[in-house]
């Protein structure tokens, strides 16, 4: 006796395949959908989603939908990941993680440092996990135009900004090529101390040596706006004034400095980092993001206390001022409560700020990949693993697959990084790949139920 399509009557027997070539079809045409909705939910997330974990708005009711659909079939007594249920569950599947991933949903949004006062706990954040890729980042050698110049913290405002206008006054002397100050100058001091900077700066001016500073931020209906400098300083050009601000990740870590503030190229909110750049180097490659995922250089560029250049016997200030000719000195703070974790160690805030410069200036810096470079790479992986299940390979094979694909994927971002400053986030493929696995490996396999009718 025979059934009506012809195949054996014995349950045991496999059921014919599908030819490859029919397979790749259906999972390309599978995906155009989630490539489309991928690229829609990117495109509204600056709009819709103020934090990456908002995108569980859209990625929880979508797991509900597969537990659901899973839970009805097996009720059915059908097999969930057969026929149509097939690519149901495994588009959403792809769905969930590549939005996940465009979404950056393991992240709170990044914070300001100076913009807001700290950045927000965040126990799901694995920034620190991708740190690893700094370790094969490959590092550049600095210019020899420029060094490091660190003060220590002042008894007095007063006493602070008169050691401003005296170490201008020697930088000039020097021969320096410029310098820039990580400070703020948005109080009036004593008449007489703020005359003197103003008279170093114009004095500076005429020399041809240009001065940078820094401003502050406040924030009025969460839109930054920048704190002028004091009446009395007015004669600090605004053209020279950059803010000082860092971004600050999930984790508290500054890797990122923001050239402009709410991607906005307005002149008049760019860095001190980006001005102090445009000044050494006419032609600056900005990133298209307006960060720069900043790379420490080879060797550290030269640092020079203020107080061995005036304090110190003769024969060390002499040396130590030799060390100012012809560099633009960036000049900050060497104290705790202006220092920043990074992933270098902890840093002073002037030390973030010529890392940036140095890969601005090189054209050396972090770049990440777009929404669709994550979303081919969770389409590849999980597309393999399902059609290996649906060849019906033993699942020891696959889970051997699943763990070579995860050492692939670590040594193709290790490449990408130590060739091209590619940053690749593994975490979301990785994320993907052994979840899908197991779902195929619990409900995968041939229905259940095998409603056929019997023919005479």
């Amino acid at each position: 006796m025979t059934l009506s399509n012809g195949t054996s009557k014995n349950p045991t027997e496999p059921v014919p395949l599908e030819g490859p070539r029919k397979k790749f079809w259906e999972y390309l045409i599978l995906a155009v959908p989630i490539a489309i909705v991928n690229w829609l939910v990117t495109l509204l997330k600056d709009r819709f989603f103020s934090q990456g974990w908002h995108a569980l708005f859209i990625v929880v009711p979508l797991s509900l939908f597969i537990i659901g659909w899973i839970a009805w079939r097996q009720r059915t007594g059908a097999s969930p990941l057969m026929g149509k249920s097939y690519f149901v569950v495994l588009g959403i599947f792809v769905l969930i993680f590549s939005i996940c991933a465009g979404t950056d949903i393991l992240n709170y949004r990044r914070t300001l440092v100076g913009y807001e006062e700290a950045a927000p706990a965040d126990f799901l954040g694995l920034s620190r996990w991708g740190d690893w890729h700094y370790w094969f980042a490959r590092r550049s050698t600095p210019t020899a135009d420029t060094a490091i110049v660190t003060m220590d913290v002042p008894k007095t405002k007063v006493e602070g900004r008169y050691d401003v206008a005296r170490l201008i006054r020697l930088a000039v002397l020097s021969g320096s090529k410029g310098i820039a100050f990580d400070f703020y100058f948005n109080e009036n001091l004593n008449t007489d101390v703020d005359k003197l900077l103003c008279d170093a700066v114009t004095q500076a001016a005429e020399k041809k040596v240009p001065v940078l500073f820094g401003y502050g931020i406040r924030v009025v209906d969460n839109e930054p706006y920048r704190v002028d400098v004091a009446s009395n300083l007015k004669c600090l050009p605004e053209a020279n004034q950059g803010h000082l601000l860092g971004y600050a990740e999930s984790d508290a870590r500054i890797r990122s400095v923001p050239l402009y503030l709410k991607n906005v190229r307005d002149s008049n909110m760019e860095s001190l980092s980006l001005k102090a750049s445009k000044l050494l180097n006419s032609n600056i490659n900005i990133p298209t993001n307006g960060l720069v995922q900043f790379v420490r250089p080879r060797v550290d560029l030269p640092r020079i206390r203020y107080h061995d250049l005036f304090f110190g016997d003769v024969s060390l200030q002499n040396s130590e001022r030799l060390k100012l000719k012809d560099k633009f000195l960036f000049v900050g703070e060497l104290s705790p409560q202006d220092s920043f974790n990074t992933p270098y160690g902890t840093e002073p805030g002037i030390v973030i700020h010529s890392f940036a410069v140095h890969s601005l200036r090189q054209n050396y810096y972090f770049s990440r990949t777009p929404w669709w470079a994550s979303l081919g790479l969770i389409m590849v992986c999980c597309y393999l693993v399902a059609f290996l299940f649906d060849r019906r390979v033993r699942k020891l094979r696959i889970a051997l697959l699943c763990l070579s694909l995860s050492v692939l994927i670590f040594l193709f971002a290790i490449i990408a990084t130590w060739l091209w400053l590619v940053w690749i986030d593994v975490v979301y493929s990785q994320a993907a790949i052994w979840p899908l696995f197991a779902l195929f490996a619990l409900f995968g396999g041939r229905s259940v139920k095998q409603p056929l009718t019997i023919a005479s």
